[in-house]
C-alpha cells in the first residue's frame, strides 16, 4: 500500500488542481465581459452572479456561504451569488462581513445605505457563515429567514465535509504533524470546490424567491392602501349622504313652519279685511241715519 509520505503528498496535489480550476473560475466570473460564464455561477474566490435590474435599496442583493476551520487564520467562501450590476458598496460590504471573525449570535454591520448580516453556526471544526447584503428599506427579517433557509438547506452538506476534515486533522495529529495539520486548515477552499455548483443556484433561487416576496408585499401594501382610499370614500360618502338628509329634514322643517306662517298671515289679514267690511258698514249706517232722519222731521213738519 502507498506510504502515508505518498497518500499526503497525492492529497496536496488534488487540492492544488481544484484549487487552481476555482481562481480560473474566479477570473472568469469578474472579467469585464458583458456575457457572464455559461454556468451563472459564483465560485468561492469572490466570483459573480447572474441577472441584472436596477439598483434600489428595496432588495435583496447578495448572498454567500464562508467556513472557518479551526487553527486557520482565513475566512473561505464557498459560494456567492449577486445581482448584477451590483453596486461597489455592496460587494465591499458582504465580503467585508465574510472576513469579520465569527461572533456567537448574527453580526450586523452597515454602510452606505446597505446593510449586511451573517448567521454563523459553529460546530467542532470551525464555523460555517450565511452572510446577506440588503437595502435599507428591504424588510430585515426576510433577509433574516431567507439566512436561516441557506443553513438548513446547505448547513448539512458543509457538514459532511467539516467531518472529513476532521478525520484528516485527526490522522495527522496521530502522526505528529503538526505543520499538516495547518496546512490543511489553510487549504480548506479546495475542499469545498466542488460544493459551488450544487450551492449557487441555490443562492439564486433564495435570493430571487425573497426578492420575488418583496414585490409581492409592495402588491400587497398597494392593495391596502387602495382599500384604505375605499374605505374613507365610503365614510365620506355616507357622510354626506347624512348631511344632505339632515338639510332635506330641515328644508323640509323650514317649508312646514313657512306654510304655518303664510296660513296665520292669511287669516290675520282676512280678519283684518273683515274687521275694515264691519266699520264700513256701521259707519255707512250710522251716516245714512243723520242724512235720513233730519229729512224725514222736516218733510213731517
Amino acid at each position: 500500500s502507498p506510504s502515508p509520505d505518498c497518500r499526503m503528498a497525492s492529497l496536496f496535489s488534488r487540492k492544488k488542481k481544484l484549487a487552481s480550476e476555482g481562481r480560473e473560475a474566479f477570473r472568469q466570473s469578474i472579467s469585464a465581459e458583458p456575457t457572464p460564464p455559461p454556468s451563472g455561477l459564483a465560485s468561492f474566490f469572490g466570483g459573480g452572479g447572474g441577472g441584472s435590474g436596477p439598483e434600489t435599496a428595496s432588495r435583496l442583493m447578495y448572498l454567500a456561504v464562508t467556513r472557518v476551520n479551526v487553527n486557520s487564520d482565513q475566512t473561505a467562501t464557498i459560494a456567492e451569488y449577486f445581482v448584477r450590476p451590483a453596486p461597489p458598496t455592496v460587494l465591499k460590504l458582504g465580503r467585508t462581513m465574510i472576513k469579520r471573525s465569527p461572533t456567537p449570535g448574527w453580526d450586523d454591520i452597515n454602510s452606505a445605505g446597505w446593510r449586511a448580516i451573517k448567521l454563523p453556526i459553529h460546530d467542532i471544526g470551525g464555523c460555517t457563515g450565511f452572510v446577506a447584503v440588503f437595502g435599507g428599506t428591504f424588510d430585515p427579517k426576510r433577509a433574516q429567514a431567507t439566512t436561516e433557509r441557506l443553513a438548513l438547506l446547505l448547513g448539512p452538506m458543509i457538514d459532511q465535509q467539516a467531518q472529513a476534515r476532521n478525520v484528516t486533522s485527526s490522522t495527522a495529529a496521530a502522526e505528529d504533524a503538526p505543520s499538516t495539520m495547518l496546512a490543511n486548515a489553510q487549504l480548506q477552499e479546495s475542499d469545498y470546490a466542488e460544493l459551488v455548483t450544487v450551492m449557487s443556484p441555490v443562492l439564486q433561487r433564495e435570493l430571487e424567491h425573497a426578492n420575488s416576496l418583496g414585490r409581492v408585499q409592495e402588491v400587497q401594501d398597494q392593495i391596502e392602501s387602495v382599500k384604505r382610499i375605499m374605505e374613507q370614500n365610503v365614510e365620506m360618502m355616507l357622510d354626506r349622504q347624512e348631511l344632505l338628509d339632515s338639510l332635506d329634514a330641515k328644508t323640509s322643517d323650514l317649508n312646514a313652519a313657512a306654510g304655518g306662517f303664510r296660513k296665520k298671515a292669511r287669516g290675520l289679514r282676512r280678519w283684518h279685511l273683515m274687521n275694515q267690511v264691519k266699520w264700513g258698514v256701521a259707519i255707512g249706517t250710522l251716516v245714512t241715519a243723520s242724512v235720513a232722519i233730519p229729512i224725514a222731521v222736516i218733510a213731517a213738519a
